[in-house]
């Protein structure tokens, strides 16, 4: 089967960029669903670079294991009890 979609048929967005924090996620290999929602946050002011800075350590692990306790690693979670098993 034929590719679906084509390179030049899909157009692409950047939704958030920070040169110096992307190559800090790089280095520590955060997982890019992690980095969607580190920059989630950051696009709606409830952290900043340097919050992430200071947490990029705990933001190391597998999608499943980190993406829902991202608000709760910056202190922020989104929804009450969400992220309970995170210690």
């Amino acid at each position: 089967m034929k590719n679906f979609f084509s390179a030049n048929q899909l157009s692409h967005s950047i939704i958030a960029h920070d040169r110096n924090l992307q190559r800090l996620f790089d280095t520590k290999l955060i997982r890019w669903g992690v980095q969607w929602e580190v920059y989630r946050g950051l696009n709606s002011n409830r952290w900043t670079v340097e919050d992430v800075e200071s947490h990029v350590d705990r933001l190391c692990g597998t999608h499943a294991d980190i993406m829902p306790f991202v608000g709760r690693i910056f202190g922020k979670p989104d929804r009450i009890g969400v992220d309970a098993k995170l210690a």
